[in-house]
């Protein structure tokens, strides 16, 4: 490969790298948002549909798809005939599983003992032949990096779903709103995606077919597909559970509540995790080095994600009832535990970084192997008491990931966990002493300030405070982290 050409992919992978990170600015902006409107405009019921069809939704696409988005990218040379080839198996395939989950829908509703499911899961079939077949086109884009068009692309799509969602949801339409922007939404991006593609002629779907074609990509996308398939499942494992063993309305709540968490961590890891993940790939052979970065990368993680967690579980009490209502009451005894399990969940989460930057990957997969059965049995069996000591297990099995993952990083680095977890002390003494006093200012004023008042003070001052006490606890820490933040809203803006 020239000079010419290499320096051509170095300037296209920064411009790329802009790009995907204003799409995920976006993302965080749009989801949290529609998140709220969705829940204030439907009821529980309603969301726990919407956490059903996301659920059958969500394993249709990754089957259809079968890895083979992937498999365009890794390769190194691609010709229109591989890619019509795909492109038939693919839409062939969706119009299969379309076809299954239409005429199947009044058993699957039945699966999940709710039957007005069937009209839900009969308009969602639509989904699963739109969405595989625009990842074709959305692969192209990223294997030649060009993640301007894509980026805009993927912002249409998104202000397109959600938007249809909200105001379908406000003229009345209910749970019905979630399918119909979904395809409204896909709809619009595969039109947009072939006018774009055979303008600036890069390759449109001809009838032309080869079996002997796909094979080289089916082996390598079909591993791919598996481990999604897999990871898909340990995800949705709890919701899954939820809507066996609870009612339609705890699983909506829970489905709101876990998202708006979900969120939160998507924030934090999409921007702090992936500004220090390259670096451990970097840094790998010096050893003082990498495990001061892990160090810093648990504190900088910790320091987000420890009071927010809190701070949305303290004042749950506050802004459920006043944006929600009653019927969303369920959802405060939710957030006091999922806080605590949004930061054992991200802590475990971040370390998968440092442990790839040493290349020992085959080491969380067998983490993440061994972690599905155990997580389905213990949710199971703790389910049986109630929903709260299901989300409180929840909030435990994380740190079953956590002690492996610092082992392994022990093993690696010689930092023992003991240390590793003192390093945060300053972190969660902080997060205790402002939530503490936030909790008695909030039970002494919210009588005679009222809900609104008193939610905006306690965030105040529990801020404030929180900034206050890490500032003098950790300096340096603040510094680093304040940097950091900087850095990536620099980067954000320049894309």
């Amino acid at each position: 490969m020239s000079n010419s050409n290499l320096r051509n992919i170095k300037n296209k992978t920064i411009k790329s790298l802009k790009w995907q990170t204003f799409n995920s600015l976006i993302g965080t902006i749009v989801n949290p948002i529609s998140l709220v409107v969705l829940a204030y405009l439907l009821t529980p019921k309603e969301y726990g549909y919407i956490a059903i069809l996301t659920i059958i939704i969500s394993f249709a696409e990754k089957i259809a798809n079968m890895g083979f988005s992937h498999a365009i990218i890794q390769k190194e040379k691609v010709s229109d005939k591989d890619l019509n080839s795909i492109f038939w198996f693919i839409t062939i395939v969706s119009l299969v599983i379309s076809a299954i989950i239409y005429l199947f829908s009044s058993e699957i509703a039945a699966f999940f003992g709710e039957p007005d499911l069937v009209i839900l899961i009969k308009y969602s079939s639509v989904i699963f032949l739109l969405q595989p077949i625009g990842s074709i086109f959305n692969s192209i884009l990223k294997k030649e990096l060009e993640y301007d068009l894509f980026t805009k692309v993927q912002i249409v799509q998104l202000i397109t779903q959600k938007g249809s969602m909200i105001y379908l949801a406000f003229v009345g339409l209910g749970a019905l709103s979630f399918p119909l922007g979904y395809i409204l939404g896909n709809l619009i991006t595969n039109v947009l995606l072939i006018i774009i593609f055979i303008k600036r002629n890069i390759w449109y779907p001809r009838i032309d077919f080869s079996i002997k074609n796909l094979k080289s990509y089916f082996s390598f996308g079909f591993s791919v597909s598996l481990n999604s398939i897999l990871n898909n499942l340990s995800y949705y494992l709890d919701e899954l559970l939820i809507s066996s063993i609870f009612s339609i309305e705890i699983l909506g709540i829970y489905h709101f509540v876990k998202n708006i968490f979900n969120n939160i961590i998507r924030i934090v890891d999409s921007t702090i995790s992936q500004v220090m993940f390259p670096v451990f790939s970097k840094i790998q052979t010096y050893e003082n080095e990498f495990s001061n970065a892990i160090l810093r990368l648990l504190k900088s993680v910790s320091l987000i994600i420890v009071p927010v967690s809190i701070g949305l579980s303290l004042t749950s009490s506050l802004f459920v009832p006043l944006f929600f209502g009653d019927e969303w009451h369920s959802a405060i005894s939710m957030f006091y535990y999922m806080g605590f399990w949004a930061i054992s969940y991200l802590t475990a989460a971040i370390l998968v970084g440092p442990i790839y930057g040493r290349g020992k990957s085959n080491w969380v997969l067998l983490v993440t192997v061994i972690d599905i059965p155990i997580r389905m049995l213990v949710l199971y069996l703790f389910s049986f008491i109630g929903i709260n000591f299901f989300i409180i297990a929840l909030s435990l099995l994380p740190l079953f990931k956590l002690f492996i993952y610092l082992n392994m990083i022990k093993k690696m680095t010689g930092i023992k966990v003991v240390n590793a977890l003192l390093s945060l002390k300053g972190i969660y003494f902080a997060t205790i002493i402002s939530a503490g006093i936030g909790l008695l200012l909030k039970v002494s004023i919210v009588h005679v300030t009222g809900d609104v008042f008193t939610l905006l003070l306690v965030i105040l001052v529990v801020a404030t405070l929180y900034a206050f006490l890490i500032y003098f606890l950790d300096k340096d820490m603040f510094r680093y982290t304040k940097k950091l933040i900087m850095k990536i809203f620099n980067r954000s803006q320049k894309a």
